[in-house]
């Protein structure tokens, strides 16, 4: 896998799927790389596939798990492009980022058209990530982030996600620049981070009452 070094976003990654399909990545260390496991769509629709059991920790400059579209065929197209009906479970993902900016587990729109929708980040352990521990991103008009799931994870002592507007330590952050988009957050349990959770513009949560905040936290909710 290569080392950290100077290599734009979405190189040095140490495990990528693009246009990838009903597959299992499972029980790998990842480490060491420019980001950990990635998932992107340029060749085509990157769907149902499972990553479990994985360790992903000290990457340098990215994410530990990524699941980030860059094709601008996909929404409302899921058989051209899109990240969708992915589930990440029994993951951890430790100590990323810490050289340029990495959330533990990241589902992200980027240009207009791009779609990262319901996946499942499912009980996994999510911390000291120089991001958000989990994070939703839109960030321009006619996307789709809607359907993701963040549900019964462990998350503690991330850092901020300035895209978000959340300049403080933050368990969870989810936010769309543009368009209104609907996820569930459930069952998490959260500590050590000033936002448990951040509820970014354009965002309606489902399940919020239902996440655990432990000690530490300063605001169970933001902003």
């Amino acid at each position: 896998m290569p080392g950290p070094g100077t290599d734009p976003g979405d190189c040095g990654e140490g495990l990528h799927l693009n246009g990838v399909t009903d597959s299992l990545v499972a029980n790998n260390e990842v480490t060491g790389n420019i980001g950990g496991i990635l998932l992107t769509d340029e060749a085509g629709p990157t769907a149902r596939n499972t990553i479990v059991g994985n360790y992903s920790h000290d990457n340098a400059k990215d994410c530990g798990i990524t699941l980030a579209s860059h094709n601008q065929a996909a929404v409302g197209n899921p058989a051209a492009a899109g990240i969708y009906d992915n589930s990440v479970i029994g993951i951890r993902s430790l100590n990323n980022g810490a050289g340029g900016g990495g959330a533990g587990v990241g589902m992200f729109a980027s240009a207009p058209g791009t779609a990262s929708y319901r996946n499942h980040v499912i009980g996994n352990t999510l911390s000291g990530n120089s991001e958000a521990g989990a994070a939703i991103h839109a960030h321009a008009p006619n996307q789709n982030v809607s359907g993701n799931e963040i549900i019964g994870n462990t998350i503690s002592g991330n850092g901020p996600d300035p895209d978000a507007g959340a300049n403080q330590p933050t368990g969870i952050s989810v936010w769309s620049a543009v368009v209104p988009s609907t996820v569930s957050i459930i069952g998490n349990r959260i500590s050590d981070e000033y936002y448990g959770i951040f509820v970014g513009t354009n965002m309606t949560v489902n399940g919020l009452i239902t996440n655990s905040v432990g000690p530490g936290v300063t605001k169970p909710i933001g902003p």
